[in-house]
């Protein structure tokens, strides 16, 4: 299910006191993530951390990312468990450091392709439930259930455009 569209956020760019302060280049990088991620219904959160690791020469660490953010502990949590169970970033330990760090996965077809899978996919399929309800709902009012076999074939399109549109971004 996508993150909370709350409102959104903009990373404190100043850094406050004990706070590190975003470089030009990740602000802009998150800044080129943020509307992506609103039209992709990803919460302004989420782009921001795809945005901070995207822009990020190393990986970097959990306390990093929300200092560098100015966001609570929850939402980096929140906001990496998202991208990980996407596969948009992987998480890595050094031998010298127990601690994970992050770095996120540089591609546009993995991008697309998640939310395609986690989010349209579940709908598509949720759509054809409630369509056979709809059918059952309509089935003595021909003017009814002909908007419903409209709507059936919209599922019934996206469910036969979806698979293409995997194959198109890699999977």
């Amino acid at each position: 299910m996508s993150q909370s569209r709350g409102k959104s956020r903009t990373p404190s760019p100043t850094g406050k006191a004990g706070e590190a302060k975003l470089t030009d280049l990740e602000r802009e990088v998150i800044g080129y993530f943020a509307p992506w991620g609103e039209v992709l219904g990803v919460a302004p959160s989420v782009a921001a951390i795809y945005g901070l690791l995207y822009a990020s020469g190393a990986p970097l660490g959990f306390d990093e990312i929300r200092a560098k953010l100015s966001m609570s502990t929850g939402s980096v949590s929140q906001g990496l468990q998202f991208l990980r169970r996407r596969e948009l970033v992987t998480a890595t330990r050094s031998a010298d450091d127990r601690r994970e760090r992050y770095e996120a996965v540089p591609s546009l077809g993995k991008f697309v392709q998640a939310q395609l899978k986690h989010e349209v996919q579940p709908r598509l399929q949720a759509g054809n439930e409630r369509l056979e309800r709809l059918r059952a709902l309509t089935a003595e009012d021909p003017e009814s259930a002909a908007r419903i076999e409209r709507l059936a074939g919209w599922n019934r399109r996206g469910s036969e455009l979806l698979p293409m549109l995997l194959n198109l971004m890699g999977g």
